[in-house]
C-alpha cells in the first residue's frame, strides 16, 4: 500500500466559542503544526461613508 499525501490543513479554520477576551478556533492538520494567530478589528472611517 502507498501513503497518501494528504494536505496539512484537513478541515478548518472553524470559530467554536467566543468569549469577551478569547476566541476559540478549531482546525484540524494532518502534520503537527504549531500555529500563530492575529486578530484584526475593522472599524468604518468617516472616508468610507459616501
Amino acid at each position: 500500500m502507498t501513503p497518501i499525501d494528504f494536505p496539512i490543513i484537513l478541515a478548518g479554520p472553524i470559530v467554536r466559542w467566543v468569549e469577551p477576551t478569547q476566541i476559540y478556533i478549531w482546525i484540524a492538520t494532518s502534520k503537527h503544526c504549531k500555529l500563530d494567530a492575529e486578530l484584526w478589528k475593522i472599524t468604518k472611517t468617516a472616508s468610507d461613508e459616501h
